[in-house]
Order: structure tokens, then sequence, then C-alpha cells
């Protein structure tokens, strides 16, 4: 729900879910990482998000980074 209230502000706003359960679903197109992971792992699926944000003009250039 957080996620999905954040992007209706911020639309492309990057997001990485951590869980143990969720593994192979699409939660609102966030990139997802499953337990255990290594911090490689989490490395890259933050630089994807951030990635894939960039390729939407990036989230900060909506509101601006403190609205």
């Amino acid at each position: 729900q957080l996620a999905r209230r954040l992007r209706a502000r911020r639309p492309p706003l990057p997001v990485v879910f951590i869980t143990g359960y969720a593994a192979g679903r699409n939660l609102d197109g966030a990139i997802v990482v499953t337990k255990p992971f290594s911090g490689e792992d989490l490395s890259a699926a933050i630089a994807q998000a951030i990635e894939e944000s960039q390729r939407q003009k990036g989230w900060w250039t909506h509101s601006g980074p403190n609205q």
C-alpha cells in the first residue's frame, strides 16, 4: 500500500521489496528481493530500480525531493 501511495505522487519512484514470501511475483512493478539474499543481490536490485526510474526521467524530477 505504501508503495502505491508514494507512486501516485511520484510515478517512477524506484521501489525494492524485500520478502520471504513473494518469490516470482510482480508487486506493482517493484523489484523483488527474496530472503535469503546477499549484499551483492541487494545492491544489484537497488541499481536496477534506480536505472528503471532514470529511464522514466527519474522520480526526483517530478516534485523535487522535499515535496
